[in-house]
């Protein structure tokens, strides 16, 4: 299995089936500290850490847009795409385009 990562702790990885995400509790809960748009004054509570977790995994299926019933999972993705099919990521020959055919 193949790992991907930039060195920020957050892993993804490639089975045979499924595409995982993998983020570390300590670096979900600094990433929420030092969100630009948090207040000074929030960060989650040392013995809140797993309950933080498991709040931000249960949300993450939460609806953004009652007109596409997109969540913040398919926003994630919709902006990946995006990129690829822009040509800012090279599909290196993964995405087949009408007119490749």
């Amino acid at each position: 299995m193949k790992k991907y990562g930039n060195g920020t702790g957050i892993e993804t990885y490639v089975n045979d089936t499924a595409l995982i995400i993998e983020v570390p509790i300590d670096v979900l809960t600094t990433s929420f500290k030092y969100y630009p748009n948090n207040y000074p004054e929030a960060s989650v509570k040392p013995k809140k850490q797993n309950d933080f977790t498991e709040l931000i995994a249960e949300h993450l299926h939460d609806e953004t847009d009652s007109e596409t019933g997109s969540n913040f999972i398919h926003n994630m993705f919709d902006a990946i795409f995006t990129e690829v099919l822009e040509g800012n990521i090279n599909d290196k020959g993964t995405v087949n385009f009408e007119e490749d055919d």
